[in-house]
């Protein structure tokens, strides 16, 4: 090893031991915004996960089992999951402090991917702080059975630190564990197939910010991204053979990309991160950014908001695919940005630039103190709420759970509606994970809208005409064992109906005094006609 090597060792330790104390303190502020986060609880399909981990022997099971979970195939999210249960079983503080632990990873991954990237480390730092404590980020944190973003995006962003490492040093260890991390990274989510590309822009930027960049350089970028790309068209090979379709949301309905419609999605979007619930916010920002572009001086002076911006586009790339589909891109809208939000982290993190004036720069960095503080504020009063609303739904599921313990003695199969307000059993499956006797006996489904289940093959034989499996699920029933999975879509005639003619159906809803009863036909048409119902 020549004194060049050792010198650039050196630096990189240097380096990483810097970024690791910033980190740390970027976290110890990120971890207080997250603060409410150990007492959620599990919600939405987290339950479906647990019921899979349970049944699965080994970690590795995930990469050879048939595991149908909708359109999608994502094996690597099932792995973590299977190492939460090992460690935490039903206790979801465990798995929540795991994801706590992949934020840091990212923030640690990001501050090292913009360090080689620029050699800023004011940049660096500002970008990776506005990215940890971003509310888009945030719905990866939150949301456990979406971890696949979070857990993508280390895999993700570790494939583009030791990339970079490897044009700049020229070690084959680190093109090794590049390409091995930006596979797994497709393993985790489809989306992040876009990581070929990604990393030519960033082996590009790279040089062409430093000063150095040659056509040869570029050339070598793109030779070297060719196992990737040969690595994403395995992927998805894979994925068709076992999905038998391209995946995604396949039969949803799609509406037209109208003014109107991309307003609602704005709309949605601001639900979550509130400076874009008002168009006027939304509309300044955009005002300001078209003035800005209008001076040639901005444009060239700069290029980390190009890049940023370059970054954000790519990588939301896929979504092309599915913004189109009102139903999916209106639920939970931030999660499709999670990686691309590293693009906005950017972008605002450029406004601050050594090179200019002090007023400025004193101008620049009050913007993003500010961006950091409204980005708290709004991830932490978006986490109180969940865990609130988690923690209303499990009250509401044990009630249930010791009403059905104590007045329902019924050994057969059975579909049980809950039919009030506030009496949330879209969540079946949770009463199934923590009481496994029920898995054969009974379907819980909620009167006022979809309902998320699973049972036993036996229940499915005797009540799967009350299934619907929409389009999206293309294999549906699962192969996996005993497990039955889809949407049930009640509609309140249907409910009568089946109440009239079949054994075993029952309904519960609240009396005046608020507790849970069994209730008469008659008495749930009166019920269901209170939350808005009509029949002819």
């Amino acid at each position: 090893m020549n004194l060049t090597d050792q010198d650039h060792r050196r630096a990189e330790r240097r380096i990483f031991f810097r970024n690791s104390l910033l980190v740390a303190a970027i976290f110890a502020w990120t971890a207080l915004v997250y603060k409410d986060i150990y007492a959620l609880r599990f919600f939405l399909d987290d339950y479906l996960h647990l019921h899979l981990i349970s049944r699965i022997a080994s970690p590795v099971t995930p990469f050879t089992t048939d595991l149908m979970f909708g359109a999608f195939y994502r094996p690597g999210v099932f792995w973590f999951w299977k190492l939460n249960w090992l460690a935490g079983h039903l206790n979801p503080a465990v798995y929540y402090a795991f994801n706590m632990g992949l934020l840091a990873a990212t923030c640690l991954l990001l501050m090292q991917y913009l360090q080689h990237l620029t050699g800023y480390k004011g940049f660096s730092t500002w970008a990776t702080l506005l990215y940890a404590v971003s509310p888009i980020t945030a719905q990866g944190v939150l949301w456990l059975s979406n971890r696949f973003d979070l857990l993508g995006a280390v895999f993700f962003l570790a494939s583009c630190v030791l990339f970079l490492r490897y044009l700049r040093f020229h070690r084959p260890w680190d093109f090794t564990g590049s390409l091995a991390a930006g596979v797994f990274s497709y393993f985790c989510k489809e989306m992040y197939i876009t990581l070929p590309v990604v990393l030519i822009a960033s082996g590009t930027f790279m040089f062409h910010f430093r000063g150095t960049l040659t056509s040869a350089i570029v050339k070598r970028a793109v030779v070297l991204s060719a196992p990737y790309f040969v690595g994403a068209a395995a992927f998805m090979i894979v994925r068709y053979a076992i999905l038998g379709t391209m995946g995604g949301y396949v039969g949803e309905p799609r509406v037209d990309l109208t003014f109107g419609y991309l307003m609602g999605l704005l709309s949605a979007f601001g639900s979550y991160v509130w400076y874009f619930e008002w168009p006027l916010v939304t509309l300044g920002l955009a005002v300001v950014m078209v003035l800005l572009l209008q001076k040639r001086h901005f444009r060239r002076a700069n290029p980390l908001m190009w890049f940023g911006l370059a970054f954000a586009i790519l990588t939301a790339a896929p979504l092309a695919m599915v913004i189109r589909i009102e139903s999916v891109m209106t639920y939970h809208t931030p999660r499709f940005f999670f990686l691309p939000g590293i693009g906005f982290a950017m972008m605002a993190a450029a406004v601050y630039n050594p090179r200019t004036g002090p007023i400025r720069r004193g101008f620049a960095r009050a913007f993003i103190v500010l961006m950091v503080l409204v980005g708290s504020v709004n991830t932490f009063l978006v986490a109180h709420h969940t865990m609130e609303s988690t923690r209303r739904a499990e009250k509401n599921l044990t009630r249930i759970d010791e009403f059905l313990k104590k007045e329902w003695t019924s050994d057969e199969p059975a579909v049980i509606y809950a039919c009030q307000r506030g009496l949330d059993v879209a969540l079946d499956s949770s009463l199934k994970v923590w009481h496994p006797e029920y898995l054969d006996k009974a379907f819980l489904v909620n009167c006022s809208g979809q309902t998320q289940v699973f049972s036993g093959d036996a229940l499915y034989k005797t009540r799967g005409g009350d299934l619907t499996f929409p389009a999206t699920f293309t294999k549906n029933p699962s192969r996996f064992g005993d497990l039955w999975y889809g949407v049930v879509d009640v509609k309140p005639r249907d409910i009568l109906a089946g109440l009239a003619s079949k054994n075993h159906v029952y309904a519960i809803y609240k009396n005046a005094q608020g507790e849970l009863t069994f209730v008469t036909p008659d008495r749930l048409r009166e019920q269901m006609e209170t939350l808005g119902a009509t029949f002819e």
